[in-house]
């Protein structure tokens, strides 16, 4: 994770040069992504997306937007909390209105994984990358996800997963960048149709 902090560390001195306030804000990710109740949406999650946009040169806005999308998750509406707080955190590191503006717009997009402006497509890719991952990775990602909800009757997961899983299928394509169509899509659609099976 010290790769993690050391990417916050760097993005927020662009803007601040208060160390202290840099390191609450680090501290706060920390406790909110490593909530016990968490076993898909940690830091982990966050490292995956770095992991998969290392080809790519990545604006400040599309870093903050990694490091604040799910920083709020159990909650009818966490888009819209995580962005919020983003919002609040990046006026306290005096970043300017426009870039957290764009940086509130990718993480609202990630409520329905449709890009209102091109330049969120890349960061909606990656947060969905996983679904094109090795078979193995997508297992154990399937079985974190249901962890996560843990506290929903199987019945009540299932159907609930399987309406998410068959809205992606739906989808003409899953990952909107020409680089993630070509590298993920098929795997991903091949990971969805094989989860869905053993949902039954």
């Amino acid at each position: 994770m010290r790769a993690l902090q050391k990417r916050f560390y760097k993005l927020a001195s662009n803007y601040s040069n208060n160390n202290a306030t840099i390191a609450a804000l680090w501290m706060e990710l920390e406790e909110l992504y490593g909530s016990k109740r968490r076993f898909y949406h940690t830091l982990e999650h966050l490292e995956y997306i770095y992991e998969v946009l290392s080809g790519f040169e990545l604006s400040d806005a599309l870093e903050f937007a990694i490091f604040y999308h799910d920083s709020i998750y159990f909650s009818k509406n966490n888009e819209e909390q995580s962005a919020v707080l983003a919002q609040k955190r990046l006026s306290l590191l005096g970043v300017p209105r426009s870039l957290i503006k764009d940086v509130v717009t990718m993480i609202l997009d990630t409520k329905t994984h449709i890009a209102s402006k091109e330049q969120n497509i890349l960061f909606l890719d990656a947060d969905i990358a996983i679904l094109g991952a090795s078979s193995q990775e997508y297992n154990q990602y399937a079985k974190n996800i249901q962890k996560e909800y843990s506290y929903l009757s199987p019945s009540v997961y299932k159907r609930g997963r399987k309406q998410v899983l068959e809205n992606f299928l739906k989808q003409k394509r899953l990952f909107k960048s020409d680089y993630f169509f070509s590298t993920r899509e098929e795997q991903a659609r091949a990971n969805i149709e094989h989860e869905l099976l053993l949902l039954g």
